[in-house]
């Protein structure tokens, strides 16, 4: 189950950007989130949505998700390097590596 995941230095997104799927403190419709019960308590909404102006990032964000499930999977070969497209509208970003932070939780265990 997903609980986050953040990009930085990674197409449009040259400083840190997170998706989190934990729910306020202060959500009214309590009976729309996923509780866990085993191991480590995290409860989760079960969905979510992008939306923006045109040219904002969502597709991008997706993309960012993409790449790192084909990284994960052995889809892109590391032997050599691996492709990136970091964030071209600052100088020092170019030489600063991409980061991808996944949080998840599978069989009770938090990731």
């Amino acid at each position: 189950m997903l609980i986050q995941f953040s990009i930085e230095n990674y197409l449009s997104f040259g400083e840190r950007t997170t998706l989190s799927l934990i729910p306020a403190k202060s959500r009214k419709q309590k009976d729309h989130i996923i509780h866990c019960e085993k191991g480590k308590d995290v409860s989760v909404l079960p969905i979510a949505a992008f939306y923006g102006a045109n040219a904002s990032g969502k597709s991008n964000f997706v993309k960012a998700i993409q790449f790192f499930r084909s990284l994960v999977l052995g889809q892109i070969d590391t032997i050599k390097s691996i492709p990136l497209s970091r964030f071209k509208l600052n100088d020092t970003s170019v030489e600063q590596p991409a980061r991808f932070e996944i949080a998840f939780k599978h069989a009770g265990v938090l990731y």
